[in-house]
């Protein structure tokens, strides 16, 4: 979407071209209520005035982007915004800030790196389970081959036992 061609052009360096895409999106993401976009077009807005050297500009969407993204446990737009933030509060030597953001980093970071180990987990158990059904898959048709081998077997010895008898 919108969005997307606003973070093309940044990239390519075009920041008028993305701010307008970054405006175009907003009310889309207000009718979809897509807190997620607003997290991107926020952070993209704040790189733009950060470009421009207009702080309080760069501040609001920069906090407005964090902010969303910390009331709807977005993660990875926390982490994002938080790194984004801290890097500018520390190179402007406001530890105090630096030391906030860089907290809600390790934090961020903490919380992704719990969700992708719960996630490991929870694929080696749905692997786990489903090897253990195979196994048992295995087992239930081994035994009934074997029941049918010994079902074979028998009506043959059935036979044998019949010619012996009225040969």
């Amino acid at each position: 979407g919108f969005n997307n061609l606003g973070n093309i052009f940044l990239k390519l360096g075009r920041p008028d071209s993305a701010m307008y895409f970054y405006k175009s999106a907003i009310p889309y993401y207000r009718e979809n209520n897509d807190n997620e976009g607003f997290c991107e077009i926020y952070l993209g807005m704040a790189k733009i005035f950060l470009q421009r050297h207009q702080a309080d500009s760069f501040l609001y969407y920069a906090k407005l982007s964090f902010a969303t993204a910390k009331n709807s446990s977005l993660t990875n737009y926390l982490l994002a915004t938080s790194k984004f933030l801290a890097g500018y509060y520390q190179s402007v030597r406001n530890v105090d800030s630096a030391f906030v953001y860089l907290s809600a980093t390790i934090v961020a970071k903490d919380s992704l790196f719990s969700q992708q180990k719960a996630n490991e987990i929870q694929s080696m158990n749905y692997n786990e389970a489903t090897r253990q059904q195979q196994i048992e898959d295995a087992r239930q048709k081994e035994r009934a081959r074997l029941k049918q081998d010994g079902f074979i077997a028998g009506i043959a010895a059935l036979r044998i036992v019949a010619f012996i008898l009225y040969r």
